[in-house]
């Protein structure tokens, strides 16, 4: 880690005409460029395009300009519906003295997350263990021979210009031992990935998965931790997975009791349907109001796999609402849905789409819509705090269904033509792969409901995310394609191609499973991309579950489901044999191995668990 002195820089005329004498040339060269960023495809590249900062896009431009000036790379990295990118680009990267400094010392760039998310996962992992928490925005200085040097998240705009002077100073007077020292830490990074292999035998996996689950579970409320509280998707699947095998009691009872409190509290929007990203407190009240896609359909297929399993109908009404809204919401008028809602409004305020005063409530409903829409408000808030295995009030507006759903389209109607709601438009392959699992699932429980939507969807996957033996990130080939596209993509061709017993999803499911292969497994495991442009990208026998399942939990499942397609029927023993050199790290966080185990689980059966 470089620990940047918070001192403050000298700024005597003398000492600033010299600065600015040295640097002269790099200046120069970068106002001629001037901002690149004006009318880019993507929505936060281009919500950028009018900043005075002389922005460029990641690539190798700008690494070749950082090498031939010499300048440290500033690159932040962030997505359109992140508030607090936002606000950083309101106080900091408007202001005229700080783009002074970003186009004098640095090679300014900006990373739509969304689009480079293997550049953005290795950032992200080198500012958390060098910092110890990282997010968005995040900002990264990296040498110009392209080894990360510091990393911060945001800062208000006095403190980030003391930061970048810091920097500046420390960069002109220890340039060499700085480099150095970035390229150290790059290889430490990597030789702390290395895992000793251990045998991945199901019940020590499950046994360790317990017992972290135990200690992160919220006993009271559902989910994990105490602070802010996320959906945690993919490990919520996998532990349902587990459920199905093992009729764990403890695990059913923290299950619905999630369940319950993320359907009926803040996090999903009693209005317009829908999940938001997370809540900012540990109850599941307040949310933090960007909708993702990810997020969305990951849920739809969790709820409408928690009704089956563990029997309760009142979560097909859950999945389907979260469905029907992706659809109204979310799909593109091109095909496809798109990547987020903003967490804030047309006039920059957070949640400013989704709040209401009791008065614009009253304006816009009679009063009985009110009152039933109250009475359900009430009984959600009710079935949220209810004790588990308790007779929870009867809902008494589902009594009037047809006037409860009257009163919500009218208030979404108006929310809709009054109130502007920012939206990101980019449409990502391994996104809408889970938004087709998704539906594919909706089909094996309403076939007649979901099945145009469903070949929709597989019709704009095949044709715009598809190009000559390889997958795309997004149409039109804007972003790096990663393994989750890749393999998120095929499992939802093969889902579509289960639901409906459709052989051809079947079969270019397998060649995208294959290409995947050819494309991402090196000796020693996989790459996230290609190539990320930096050096030091070691190969990873296994990746962890994050806001998306583990990449090389999603490929074990191709293996499994496609093990008769002669060309992948030797690679599941090099995926075990993957497994083993992993299960090292999957001992040591099994919560975030949690896809990986619940597979390990269902070979096992409940015998090998027991």
């Amino acid at each position: 880690m470089v620990v940047v002195s918070p001192a403050k820089h000298s700024s005597t005329p003398a000492r600033a005409m010299i600065g600015t004498l040295t640097l002269c040339a790099a200046l120069l060269a970068t106002a001629v460029s001037g901002n690149e960023l004006r009318g880019n495809r993507s929505p936060y590249l281009a919500m950028h395009g009018d900043d005075p900062v002389a922005w460029r896009a990641w690539g190798p431009a700008a690494l070749a300009d950082a090498r031939s000036s010499g300048r440290l790379l500033f690159v932040t990295s962030g997505y359109f519906t992140c508030y607090w990118c936002h606000v950083m680009q309101r106080e900091s990267f408007l202001d005229e003295e700080i783009a002074s400094a970003l186009n004098r010392d640095f090679v300014p760039v900006v990373v739509d997350r969304e689009l480079h998310p293997a550049l953005d996962a290795r950032l992200i992992d080198f500012v958390q263990r060098t910092r110890g928490a990282a997010g968005w925005p995040l900002n990264v200085l990296i040498t110009p021979q392209g080894y990360p040097l510091v990393g911060i998240t945001y800062l208000p705009r006095d403190a980030f210009l003391e930061f970048l002077g810091n920097v500046r100073e420390r960069w002109s007077a220890e340039r060499e031992e700085l480099s150095a020292l970035a390229k150290r830490a790059t290889e430490q990074i990597q030789r702390q990935r290395t895992d000793a292999a251990v045998d991945p035998v199901a019940k020590t996996m499950w046994s360790a998965l317990r017992r972290q689950f135990e200690l992160a579970a919220d006993e009271f409320n559902g989910g994990f931790g105490q602070q802010s509280k996320f959906p945690m998707t993919p490990q919520m699947l996998a532990l349902l997975d587990i459920f199905a095998i093992t009729q764990d009691k403890a695990l059913g009872e923290f299950l619905s009791l999630t369940l319950e409190r993320m359907a009926y509290r803040g996090l999903y929007d009693v209005v317009g349907d829908g999940f938001f990203r997370y809540t900012v407190d540990p109850d599941w009240r307040e949310p933090h109001f960007e909708k993702m896609l990810y997020d969305n359909a990951q849920l739809a297929t969790l709820y409408f796999r928690a009704a089956r399993i563990m029997d309760d109908s009142r979560w097909i009404d859950v999945a389907r609402r979260t469905l029907d809204f992706m659809l109204t919401d979310m799909w593109h008028e091109q095909g496809g849905f798109i990547a987020a809602l903003s967490s804030v409004d047309g006039r920059g305020e957070e949640g400013g789409y989704y709040l209401w005063e009791h008065a614009e409530l009253e304006r816009v409903l009679s009063e009985p819509e009110l009152a039933l829409l109250r009475g359900e408000w009430f009984w959600y808030e009710l079935q949220a705090t209810h004790v588990p295995g308790s007779l929870p009030m009867p809902n008494l507006a589902a009594s009037y269904p047809d006037a409860v759903r009257k009163a919500r389209s009218r208030l979404a109607r108006h929310r809709a033509q009054a109130r502007v709601l920012p939206r990101d438009t980019k449409r990502l392959a391994a996104w809408n792969g889970l938004a087709l699992s998704a539906l594919a699932e909706g089909l094996s429980h309403d076939r007649q409901r979901y099945l145009q939507s469903a070949t929709a969807l597989r019709d704009f996957v095949a044709t715009s995310l598809l190009g000559e033996q390889r997958v795309l990130r997004e149409p039109g080939d804007a972003g790096q394609a990663t393994l989750d596209d890749y393999v998120l993509v095929a499992r939802g061709l093969l889902d579509y191609s289960d639901a409906l017993d459709s052989r051809r999803e079947r079969d270019l499911a397998a060649r995208i499973t294959v290409w995947a292969w050819q494309r991402f497994h090196v000796d020693g495991g996989w790459l996230t991309a290609p190539d990320s442009l930096l050096p030091g990208g070691a190969a990873m026998p296994l990746f962890s579950d994050d806001v998306l399942p583990s990449a090389t939990a999603a490929m074990s499942d191709l293996l499994l489901r496609l093990s008769d397609v002669p060309a992948l029927a030797e690679r599941r023993a090099d995926m075990r044999s993957l497994l083993r050199a992993g299960s090292a790290s999957m001992l040591e966080a099994p919560l975030w191995s949690a896809s990986h185990i619940a597979m390990l689980v269902s070979e096992a059966g409940p015998g090998g668990v027991q």
